[in-house]
């Protein structure tokens, strides 16, 4: 049964992990265009 519970535990911070990853690269492209315009306006 313990065994199980790992697993089951393992697996939900893999889709945690996944889930914020994902969340991190959505803001990473965010900011890079963010900055990209920034260059491009040449706003301060």
């Amino acid at each position: 049964m313990d065994d199980w519970k790992e697993i089951h535990s393992l697996a939900d911070k893999s889709r945690k992990r996944e889930k914020k990853d994902k969340e991190s690269g959505e803001l990473k492209k965010f900011i890079k265009s963010f900055l990209w315009s920034f260059r491009f306006f040449g706003k301060p």
